[in-house]
């Protein structure tokens, strides 16, 4: 169940009652619905490349900065069937970063353009200051180094612990992975 759920809920009732005669004043149910829209957090999206190779391919973990988030996609990988080996044909690099919601960002793509490697959060009017929670993983080829596969996913929520919707993001990064 979502946090904000009871709250949606009390602001259902209060709807509910309203709209069936009892005596409600109309600012209030008005108000407890904004206020259950505000605080529902919007869904997670995926973005990045579709599965190149084998998606069942064994992976070998990439040392970095951010155990939890390590952890999340290993969890992730797991789940889809992949295996972890010491000689994996994949290495698996992770990112994670809270940041403006607003901040959009881009690399060349060697053709004269530019690619979006992480798009701007949408989201919906709120009364707290959002965030983008956005978490990257690149699949490298352990024989030539090349990327394989870059993929993320990113949400917008208000400021929280990163713990709870690191699995979250981790799943819908690999979502076509089975």
């Amino acid at each position: 169940m979502r946090p904000h759920a009871p709250l949606a809920l009390f602001a259902a009732r209060i709807i509910l009652s309203y709209v069936t005669g009892m005596k409600i004043h109309a600012r209030t149910a008005a108000l407890a619905a904004v206020l259950a829209l505000a605080g529902c957090a919007p869904s997670i999206r995926h973005f990045g490349g579709a599965v190149a190779g084998d998606p069942r391919a064994s992976f070998v973990m990439a040392p970095g900065n951010d155990a939890a988030a390590i952890a999340a996609v290993h969890d992730a990988l797991v789940s889809a069937g992949r295996v972890e080996t010491a000689d994996a044909a994949q290495r698996i690099e992770v990112g994670f970063a809270v940041r403006p919601r607003r901040l959009a960002l881009t690399v060349p793509d060697g053709a004269g353009g530019n690619t979006t490697v992480s798009p701007e959060a949408k989201a919906p009017p709120s009364f707290c200051h959002r965030q983008a929670y956005v978490l990257t993983v690149a699949m490298i080829d352990r024989t030539t180094g090349a990327v394989v596969r870059r993929t993320g996913a990113i949400t917008s929520r208000c400021h929280g612990a990163p713990a709870t919707v690191l699995p979250l993001l981790a799943k819908a990064a690999l979502a076509n992975q089975a």
